[in-house]
C-alpha cells in the first residue's frame, strides 16, 4: 500500500514502508500501525500505532502529530539509532496530543486536573509560543475540550497516562541524548563562526531589512476564546484567574548562545553531573538541577529553584544528589555512579 502524492490511510491494518514517498502524509487509524524504514511526508497517529524501522530501523518523516490515544513503540538493545533501537527521525515539528504545549493542550489541562479541584486562585503560564494553536483543532480530541464540559476523567485514569507516558518517555530521552552528544560533536567545526563575514556584517547592522517583508499577524481569536472560557469557568467557582505572561528559558538563552558557548556549556553539565543557570534570572531566581538514575541512563531530573546560587551551590547540589539518589531507592531503580566524562571537553 503505497502513494506517490495525497493522504495514505491506514485502517485496521499494517502498513510498512521501506522506500520513499515523501510527498503523502500518512493518517493512523485506530486498530491500525506504521512501520518500517522508509520516509513518509507529515504522518498523524489518529488513535494508532507508529513502530519504527523492521527490528529496529529508523522511520523518516515531516511533522508529525499525536491523538491523546496514540501509540509509539519501540524496540530497545542498545544505544545506537536505527541498529540497537528503533527511531523516528522527524524533519519538522512534533505535536503530542498527550503533551502538547499550546492553548487547546493547557485548557484540557485545566479541564482535567484544575477544574475539578477549583483551585482559589489559577495561573495560566503562556509565552509567545503557545498562542498560536490552530494546529490542534487537528487533533479531535483536542478540539472536544471547546465543548463545555467535555473530559475524559484523566485524574482517575492515573495509571493509563503513566503506561502511556512511559511508551514514548524513553524514546525521548534517547534522542535527547543523541541529538546533545551531535552538538557536542559539531560544535568542533564550527570554532569559526564567530568570524565576521560579509553577510553577518550585513545581517548584524540590518541592511537587509528595508527588503524584507513583515510578519504576517498571528490570529489570536482561539486563544482569546480558550482564555476568556477559562477565566469565566475560575470566576464561576469564584476563583481568581491570572494570566502570566514568561518568555522560554529556549528564547532568552539559549538563543543567545554561540554553538561554542552551547559546547563549552553541555561539556560542563556532563563533567558536574548537575546544571544551573548561567546568571541570575531577571526576577531574581536561579534554578539548580541533578539528574536521577536508572541503569546508567537518566531517566529524570530533580531541580530547585531558589534565590540565589552564589554561595549555596555546593551544598544545595550535594542535597539534591542524595535526594535524586534516594528517589531512585524508592523507587526501585539502582542509582548509577556519573559516567566518566573526562574524555569531553
Amino acid at each position: 500500500m503505497c502513494a506517490a502524492s495525497g493522504n495514505t490511510t491506514v485502517q485496521n491494518g499494517t502498513l510498512i514502508v521501506n522506500g520513499s514517498q515523501p510527498l503523502s502524509p500518512v493518517i493512523v487509524s485506530s486498530g491500525a500501525l506504521l512501520g518500517g524504514s522508509g520516509v513518509v511526508a507529515n504522518t498523524t497517529a489518529s488513535g494508532g500505532m507508529v513502530s519504527p524501522g523492521n527490528s529496529p530501523g529508523l522511520l523518516h518523516s515531516k511533522n508529525v502529530a499525536w491523538t491523546s490515544n496514540a501509540k509509539f513503540k519501540v524496540e530497545l538493545n542498545g544505544s545506537t539509532p536505527g541498529a540497537s533501537y528503533d527511531q523516528l527521525d522527524v524533519k519538522g515539528t512534533v505535536n503530542l496530543g498527550i503533551a502538547g504545549t499550546s492553548t487547546l493542550s493547557m485548557l484540557g489541562a485545566f479541564r482535567e486536573y484544575v477544574e475539578p479541584v477549583r483551585p482559589p486562585l489559577v495561573l495560566w503560564v503562556i509565552n509567545a509560543n503557545t498562542v498560536d494553536s490552530w494546529h490542534e483543532l487537528e487533533d479531535p480530541v483536542l478540539a472536544r475540550y471547546l465543548e463545555s464540559g467535555f473530559r475524559q476523567g484523566l485524574m482517575d485514569r492515573q495509571a493509563e497516562v503513566d503506561r502511556a507516558w512511559r511508551d514514548i518517555a524513553v524514546g525521548v530521552q534517547y534522542e535527547f541524548d543523541r541529538r546533545s552528544l551531535a552538538i557536542i560533536k559539531e560544535a568542533e567545526d564550527e570554532r569559526f563562526d564567530n568570524l565576521l563575514t560579509l553577510p553577518r556584517l550585513r545581517e548584524r547592522l540590518r541592511l537587509d531589512a528595508p527588503l524584507q517583508r513583515p510578519p504576517e499577524p498571528v490570529d489570536l481569536s482561539l486563544f482569546q476564546r480558550v482564555v476568556h472560557m477559562a477565566r469565566e469557568t475560575t470566576l464561576g467557582w469564584g476563583g481568581d484567574f491570572v494570566v502570566v505572561i514568561m518568555p522560554l528559558y529556549e528564547d532568552v538563552v539559549v538563543r543567545q548562545m554561540s554553538s561554542s558557548q552551547r559546547h563549552e556549556h553541555l561539556a560542563q553539565v556532563l563533567r558536574d553531573d548537575y546544571a544551573t543557570t548561567q546568571e541570575e534570572m531577571s526576577l531574581g531566581a536561579c534554578s539548580v538541577a541533578v539528574p536521577v538514575r536508572h541503569r546508567d541512563e537518566v531517566v529524570a531530573a530533580l531541580g530547585l529553584v531558589v534565590p540565589s546560587l552564589k554561595r549555596d551551590r555546593p551544598k544545595l547540589v550535594t542535597a539534591l544528589t542524595v535526594a535524586a539518589r534516594g528517589i531512585g531507592r524508592a523507587l526501585e531503580f539502582r542509582p548509577a555512579e556519573a559516567p566518566d566524562r573526562r574524555g569531553v571537553s
